[in-house]
């Protein structure tokens, strides 16, 4: 709302006359979306809404990043350069240093941030459509509109309005967390090898790879039976930014005990040095290489590889069984390899927490897994209670008692008998 309005001096009165009796003021909006109030030199009501109407529109240009006034006009990748130094303690920096630097600045990096529409943003995200999941794609629009939000209320570098508001938002479908059957872990863990230990380990805690890198032995209490989460790597806090408790399973009991008797580093599973295992270690590819070992595969992709004197041909097939093959270009043998279940490292973790929604108490899987918020829990492991959901259904009854009433209209008469009573 832009309006002008007179304000008389003490003691004056009549007619609203400047600057005899007092002074006209303007109300507007400035370019942050703030209102404001300011005197103006006007002596009459016309004059006076004229400049209203002015610093009005001066605002509304400045929102929409049509006008700047005050900050030099920067570019995306200059902002992103100063939003890096402004996060370099977070947690996340890797990730987001990632993001900028491999998807986002090639696109927008030239332009300024007034030049950026939301149609611009919608562009840079439908150019990685075919190459990255949609949860991949909703970060990289996240992370825009927080190098714009840096900008806007930090830095101050930029007045305009932030783009991704009105860009089109990335829909990510919610899938069920993927989850290992007691009979695969079984093979996995027959099939692990060097790592068997670790992953057992995180299966029966629930605790991230970077948990499981930074615990050390002063933080497992074997006569209480208990672990203290508090590192990640190191790092002195988790993701959740918060210690929490996670008992010692039955099972991992005599393994830490006989791996704490023979240890001779601070830390629970170090490297092969002895030192903390960082972020470069590579949890992910042992994990795929004992998939395979344990025939958790699917199919096997066939190749014609280069043996000794003998070039390869570059034949290549899928198939789902593991036999002797023959390339059929060249006549020689095709290697098999095989393709692992759509497993990750992380998926041990999720193992743990949907074995233990199966119990029904989905608080416990919360605090055992260092949720902050009950939410986080409920909309990602409450489809996964399956026997929880199996129990339901089987209890309803739609076909009727002996006295021919259908039983579900008895259980509501019931009901409402209660109600009433």
């Amino acid at each position: 709302m832009t309006r002008a309005y007179f304000r008389y001096k003490r003691g004056r009165a009549g007619k609203k006359e400047a600057p005899v009796n007092g002074t006209w003021w303007v109300d507007y909006r400035d370019g942050a979306g703030r209102r404001r109030q300011e005197r103006t030199t006007a002596r009459l009501k016309a004059e006076a809404e004229r400049v209203a109407q002015e610093l009005a529109e001066k605002g509304y240009r400045q929102r929409k990043g049509l006008e700047v006034e005050g900050p030099t006009p920067v570019t995306f990748a200059e902002t992103a350069k100063r939003y890096r130094v402004g996060i370099r303690h977070l947690e996340s920096y890797p990730d987001v240093d990632a993001q900028l630097r491999l998807y986002l600045e090639p696109i927008l990096g030239k332009k300024f941030l007034a030049e950026i529409t939301p149609a611009d943003v919608d562009a840079c995200i439908n150019r990685y459509r075919d190459e990255l999941a949609p949860a991949t794609l909703k970060a990289l629009q996240t992370r825009i509109g927080a190098v714009y939000r840096w900008a806007i209320r930090k830095a101050k570098l930029y007045r305009g309005d932030n783009p991704v508001h009105e860009a089109t938002k990335v829909d990510v479908p919610e899938r069920l967390p993927r989850f290992l059957t007691v009979e695969q872990l079984e093979r996995l863990f027959d099939a692990a090898g060097s790592d068997r230990v670790i992953h057992l380990f995180a299966s029966l805690t629930g605790m991230r790879k970077g948990e499981v890198a930074g615990l050390m032995w002063n933080l497992v209490d074997m006569e209480r039976h208990l672990i203290t989460v508090r590192y990640c790597y190191d790092r002195p806090r988790t993701k959740g930014r918060r210690d929490r408790i996670v008992p010692i399973h039955p099972e991992l009991l005599p393994v830490l005990r006989e791996m704490q008797r023979t240890a001779t580093s601070p830390w629970v599973f170090p490297n092969p040095s002895g030192g903390m295992r960082t972020e470069d270690w590579d949890a992910a590819a042992n994990f795929k290489a004992a998939l395979v070992r344990a025939g958790l595969v699917d199919g096997y992709e066939y190749l014609c590889v280069t043996r000794g004197k003998r070039k390869s041909c570059g034949y290549r097939e899928v198939r789902q069984e593991k036999k002797p093959a023959v390339c059929p270009q060249c006549g020689m043998r095709l290697w098999p390899r095989g393709l692992p279940l759509n497993f990750t490292f992380k998926d041990l973790r999720s193992t743990f927490a949907t074995h233990l929604a199966e119990m029904g108490d989905l608080r416990l899987v919360q605090r055992l897994l260092g949720h902050v918020r009950p939410e986080i829990t409920e909309r990602a492991y409450a489809a996964a209670r399956v026997e929880y959901l199996r129990r339901g259904v089987e209890g309803l009854q739609l076909t009727r008692d002996k006295s021919g009433t259908p039983r579900l209209a008895a259980s509501t008469t019931n009901i409402n008998e209660v109600q009433k009573g």
